[in-house]
């Protein structure tokens, strides 16, 4: 079966798009996720924190 180059390139473009749209779609995520950890680890200190001037009293 012969397939139009021009097609071929196409399928290939619109393969790329979709995998870099992913790629963007995990980014995103990884980064709300790293966010969110972070988030929690400053609201950890910030209580650890609260707890020492409490006791230190």
């Amino acid at each position: 079966m012969k397939y139009n180059p021009d097609t071929i390139r196409k399928l290939i473009e619109e393969a790329d798009e979709r995998h870099a749209e992913k790629a963007h779609s995990t980014a995103v995520a990884i980064e709300k996720m790293l966010g969110t950890a972070a988030d929690s680890i400053e609201r950890d200190e910030a209580k650890k924190e609260l707890v020492k001037a409490l006791l230190s009293e």
